[in-house]
């Protein structure tokens, strides 16, 4: 059996970032924000505030949102432009939305451990 020489990211959303229309991956969530892979370079500054489209993997069940967030940090790897961000508005649907993602999210985290 051949083996993968790329290594695989495990995600659980895709992220569009509204005003530049920038495509990312959610690769972490917790209760006040999340980290994005972004597939192209950004040129979001630390405490800008940003606009994203939150789209949950299909096998979720679980619908899209949109929240705005603050950029706390930036760092970049070998594949992505990663940025930490920090909630800073949503509404009361999407953040019911957003937090059954984290329920999600963390369930499979368990499961993969």
């Amino acid at each position: 059996m051949e083996r993968r020489r790329d290594t695989r990211f495990t995600t659980y959303a895709k992220v569009v970032e509204l005003q530049n229309k920038g495509i990312g991956y959610l690769h972490d969530i917790n209760k006040t924000g999340f980290k994005i892979g972004f597939i192209e370079k950004t040129n979001f500054k630390q405490n800008d505030e940003i606009e994203v489209v939150i789209i949950p993997i299909a096998e979720s069940n679980l619908a899209f949102f949109k929240t705005h967030v603050i950029i706390k940090w930036k760092e970049n790897d070998e594949v992505f432009f990663n940025v930490g961000c920090e909630i800073s508005r949503i509404s009361d649907d999407d953040k019911e939305k957003f937090d059954k993602l984290e329920l999600y999210f963390n369930s499979i985290r368990n499961n993969d451990e």
